[in-house]
């Protein structure tokens, strides 16, 4: 289908006050792309669950919008979000290089990022993020991590690339690698999923261009009536409390603000 079908389709979908829905699939459901990030977005029993989820439907039931989500390794969805049809993604840095290709619902989760090294490496001590630049820092293709310490003039070579976060931790703590830059909340998560405690796990230090909140993003070719009318959900979720109440169920505020060294 061409962007004028899809546009006509999105353009009828405003009129008609659908449902949210995420299970099934029609071409009147939205795309929404994603990747696994627990606790944020995940798969239950093929369900999609997780704090950024939970207020990602939440969105789209006050927009009134049918829509679907599905995961993908982040490459691919990042890649899928940026063609010729309608599709949101979530959950998306907002760096200036990407502020022009996407458009910009609103933002939905904090996140802190440090880079993260084994509890026993404490010959690993950064005062400089400079000083990282001779260890090995695992990151994932296509992420804002990635592009952001190249721009730190970290070396390309020392910047071992995988298709999923997970991936990192394991090689983190076999020892592959010597630092990752990750999120707490999502690295506690997989550390347990893994068989690992927290305390095993130390923050070496913490990159504050990366730390701030993540976004619901849709790509250039979502028609501007449906962005103005998820831009309108997102503003509700937030006025009627929804977006607080899901983020306290996890302990979790809606700004990062105290921040520990370990």
């Amino acid at each position: 289908m061409n962007i004028d079908g899809w546009c006509y389709r999105w353009l009828l979908l405003l009129t008609t006050g659908l449902s949210a829905s995420v299970a099934g699939y029609s071409p009147d459901l939205l795309p929404i792309v994603t990747t696994p990030f627990p606790p944020y977005q995940m798969e239950i029993k093929g369900q999609a669950a997780g704090i950024s989820t939970e207020i990602v439907q939440a969105i789209m039931a006050e927009a009134d919008i049918n829509y679907r989500i599905r995961f993908y390794p982040w490459n691919r969805a990042y890649l899928l979000a940026q063609q010729p049809t309608p599709t949101l993604i979530y959950n998306l840095s907002r760096t200036k290089a990407r502020e022009t290709q996407f458009q910009w619902v609103g933002a939905i989760t904090p996140n802190i990022v440090y880079l993260w090294r084994r509890a026993d490496r404490k010959d690993i001590q950064l005062k400089h993020l400079a000083d990282a630049a001779r260890y090995r820092i695992g990151v994932v293709k296509n992420d804002v991590k990635r592009s952001y310490l190249l721009e730190q003039q970290i070396p390309d070579s020392q910047l071992p690339m995988v298709s999923r976060d997970e991936q990192n931790v394991q090689k983190l703590m076999r020892g592959r690698i010597d630092l990752m830059p990750y999120d707490e909340g999502a690295l506690t998560y997989h550390l347990n999923e893994l068989g690992y405690q927290r305390e095993e796990a130390s923050k070496a230090f913490w990159l504050k261009d990366l730390s701030g909140e993540l976004y619901l993003a849709a790509s250039l070719s979502t028609p501007p009536a449906l962005v103005e009318r998820l831009q309108l959900g997102w503003k509700r979720v937030r006025e009627k409390g929804i977006y607080h109440q899901i983020l306290a169920r996890y302990h979790l505020v809606a700004t990062p603000r105290t921040l520990k060294k370990n």
